[in-house]
C-alpha cells in the first residue's frame, strides 16, 4: 500500500527525497562509510556496477541501519524487494517473476489491506473521509506529495474524528520519514 512506491516520474521528488536520504546516511554512519556509498552511487551510475552489485554491497554496509535500508528500497527498480525475516536477518533481492506482494505471500500487504478495508468500514457514513484518503494516498504514489505532507493530510483527515486510524497509519511510515 503506502510503501509500495512506483518509480517517481517527478525529477524534482526525487531530487529532494535522494538529498532528504542522503543527509540521514550521514548522520547514521561515519565518514568513511559515507564516502563509500557516495563512491557506490557513482559507480552504479557509471555503468561500472550492476544494479544486483549495488544493492547486494549497500545492504552490507547498512547492516544494522534498519532505517537505511529502508529509506534506500524507495530508490530501488521496481522488480527489486527488500526482505526483513527478523532483527539482523534481512536481504536484498531480485523479486521473482511472480509479484512478491501478491495476497497471502506478504504479510505487511495483507496488513495494509485491512487496515484500508478498516478505514472504509470505519467511514462508512462518511465516504468522503475514505475518498479523500484514498485520494492523499494516490497522490503521494504519483509524487504530487512528499511523505511529510501526505502524513500532514492524513492526520488533518483522521485526528478530528478517527486520531486511532492516524496512529494505525503512522505504522506504515518509513521508520527514517518519522526522525
Amino acid at each position: 500500500m503506502f510503501m509500495d512506491v512506483e518509480p517517481q516520474t517527478n525529477p524534482n521528488t526525487r531530487y529532494r527525497s535522494a538529498l532528504d536520504f542522503l543527509d540521514l546516511v550521514k548522520s547514521r554512519v561515519n565518514r568513511e562509510a559515507y564516502d563509500e556509498f557516495l563512491d557506490v552511487m557513482k559507480q552504479f551510475k557509471n555503468a561500472e556496477l550492476t544494479t544486483e552489485q549495488v544493492v547486494g554491497t549497500v545492504h552490507t554496509m547498512f547492516e544494522g541501519y534498519p532505517e537505511l535500508i529502508e529509506g534506500f528500497n524507495i530508490f530501488l527498480p521496481e522488480n527489486y524487494v527488500h526482505v526483513q525475516r527478523g532483527p539482523g536477518e534481512s536481504n536484498m533481492r531480485a523479486a521473482e517473476s511472480t509479484p512478491t506482494r501478491a495476497r497471502g505471500k506478504d504479510p505487511y500487504f495483507d496488513t495494509a489491506v485491512q487496515f484500508v478495508k478498516t478505514i472504509k468500514a470505519r467511514c462508512a457514513d462518511e465516504p468522503e473521509i475514505y475518498r479523500s484518503f484514498l485520494n492523499i494516498l494516490h497522490e503521494y504514489k504519483s509524487n504530487s506529495r512528499s511523505i511529510a505532507q501526505t502524513t500532514t493530510e492524513v492526520e488533518a483527515l483522521f485526528c478530528p474524528k478517527y486520531p486511532d486510524l492516524f496512529e494505525k497509519f503512522t505504522e506504515f511510515l518509513p521508520t527514517w520519514a518519522n526522525n
